[in-house]
């Protein structure tokens, strides 16, 4: 798949992505979205990794090689937690959730930022129809995102909305962020620290922030830049050309190197060619496949795959 061309007159878009990596294998996720992204991308790219001491050098060097066979540029920042956070559970979450949320003082020298979560995939779509898009917003608001319409799924998620004031039609998903730096004056780390201190009970902690504190503040985006690929409402079960010419979130647990398969982690393999020799050692043994339940529209039944007898195996890394 070649790249796209460019024009070298077009100005350069910074993208921030954030890492945090204990067991080396997230970068993974990273690095197929940021392959994803340039290739498809008719504008010069800068892209930002945002990531902590536990990020390899290794890891630093493959993704600025990624960015530099399709032309792009590659920097990264080393960051930290607030004191106070070092010992914050983000459940689920990884602490590169809300790096983030430093992107307004890492990168206040630029008009306009695109934050992207790892778990993401540019399939087909160039990043030229979304600054196309944002160029609509003649207020120039200090954020852009997406309706989020699967935060109703839990009854954790509607408690969270009452508890935080904002209605599901309101909120917004922070994985797809266009972000303007000069327009956002306070620190949102420090808002995050009073935040989490009057919410001691919410999960979402930073995409909460930015739902409250930008409530009437963010231009909406249609749902093709942050199609979340979720078993909740069968998302990540419709016809394989739903997906296409999309930006793919692969929000929630299940992911393409969790274990779990669904018809769209076929486009995470599709870009997933810089992780090479690599991805044997970041699946695990058990695979299982996701079937769709009819009664239960928030979930999936897991099948187990079955590896045939031993002396019938074909080779792990058949050439086809």
């Amino acid at each position: 798949m070649p790249p796209k061309p460019r024009a070298s007159t077009s100005p350069v878009l910074p993208v921030a992505l954030a890492l945090h990596d204990p067991k080396s294998r997230y970068w993974a996720y990273t690095a197929t979205a940021i392959h994803s992204l340039c290739l498809h991308s008719s504008v010069p790219l800068g892209i930002h990794l945002l990531h902590d001491e536990t990020v390899q050098l290794s890891t630093l060097e493959a993704l600025q090689k990624i960015c530099a066979a399709q032309g792009h540029g590659f920097t990264s920042h080393q960051v930290r937690l607030p004191a106070k956070m070092d010992s914050w559970n983000f459940e689920q979450f990884s602490p590169a959730s809300v790096y983030r949320l430093m992107i307004p003082q890492l990168l206040s020298e630029h008009p306009l930022v695109l934050y992207l979560d790892s778990d993401i995939i540019f399939n087909g779509l160039d990043v030229a129809e979304l600054l196309q898009y944002v160029q609509q917003d003649s207020d120039e608001h200090p954020l852009a995102a997406a309706h989020d319409p699967l935060f109703t799924c839990q009854s954790a998620q509607v408690r969270e909305l009452a508890q935080i004031g904002i209605s599901a039609e309101e909120y917004f998903q922070s994985g797809v962020l266009l972000m303007r730096p000069p327009k956002i004056r306070m620190n949102l780390m420090e808002a995050l620290e009073a935040f989490a201190a009057r919410h001691p009970g919410i999960t979402h902690l930073d995409q909460d922030l930015l739902n409250v504190l930008f409530k009437e503040q963010v231009f909406r985006l249609p749902p093709k830049f942050n199609c979340q690929v979720n078993i909740s409402y069968g998302q990540c079960f419709q016809e394989l050309s739903f997906y296409e010419g999309k930006i793919l979130h692969y929000s929630g647990k299940t992911k393409p190197l969790g274990g779990t398969l669904c018809p769209p982690d076929i486009f995470f393999w599709r870009y997933s060619l810089p992780l090479g020799d690599r991805l044997s050692g970041l699946l695990p043994q058990q695979l299982r496949y996701l079937q769709k339940m009819r009664e239960h529209p928030h979930g999936a039944r897991l099948i187990r795959v079955v590896e045939p007898p031993s002396d019938t195996a074909q080779s792990s890394n058949p050439q086809v």
